[in-house]
């Protein structure tokens, strides 16, 4: 008999969070995640991910997957495989089966003490320069008023360094004094970044 061994494969996933969802906007986050794939951002836009109806006290989500749709609750996985397929995961089979990788990041798998979500900062390298941090990195809390989503919103960006090559950021959405239980898309992420150094370079102007 021949025998095969299974080649090895990199996958992306992210944790399902116990989240209630009203028919309109979301009470907590349904992912444990700072920032939203954005191959999960599109699945929600296409339809390959969507809320499914129930009497529980958290969200469920249903994901079609290659065999059918699937259900997926707080605690189980969401797998984007080799081919961009999605599907759940219970949390015992994904622990048993899966490593996170050493570079991993943004995914919502912890690796190394790293931050949920972070990003590895640039490192010197010698005889050039490592790329420039953004101006709002620091130790202080920042906060700004901007426009997201068609409102206007008060941003709370507070820097959380956890390791000396990883650095992550806890934001806070509010209006009228409301936190507002929001998953940031990159592209939020990215115009929040803008806007907070803009205010950054005014105040140090000044």
């Amino acid at each position: 008999m021949v025998r095969y061994r299974k080649k090895p494969v990199v996958i992306e996933a992210v944790q399902v969070a116990a989240a209630v969802y009203n028919g309109k906007t979301w009470n907590g986050s349904p992912f444990k995640c700072d920032v939203l794939p954005q191959w999960l951002e599109d699945a929600f836009t296409n339809g390959t991910i969507a809320v499914h109806p129930s009497d529980r006290d958290y969200a469920l989500l249903a994901i079609k997957a290659p065999e059918g749709t699937m259900i997926a609750e707080p605690g189980d996985w969401i797998i984007r495989g080799v081919k961009g397929e999605l599907y759940p995961c219970k949390p015992d089979i994904f622990q048993s089966t899966y490593a996170a990788t050493p570079n991993s990041v943004g995914s919502g798998v912890k690796t190394g003490g790293q931050v949920e979500g972070s990003k590895p900062r640039s490192r010197k390298t010698k005889g050039s320069k490592a790329r420039e941090r953004a101006s709002f990195i620091g130790t202080r809390p920042l906060k700004v008023t901007m426009q997201l989503r068609g409102q206007l919103v008060d941003v709370k960006v507070v820097p959380a360094v956890n390791t000396t090559t990883h650095v992550n950021y806890q934001i806070t959405i509010t209006r009228a004094g409301t936190v507002l239980h929001w998953v940031p898309t990159r592209a939020e992420i990215e115009q929040i970044g803008r806007t907070v150094a803009m205010h950054t370079e005014l105040q140090s102007s000044h």
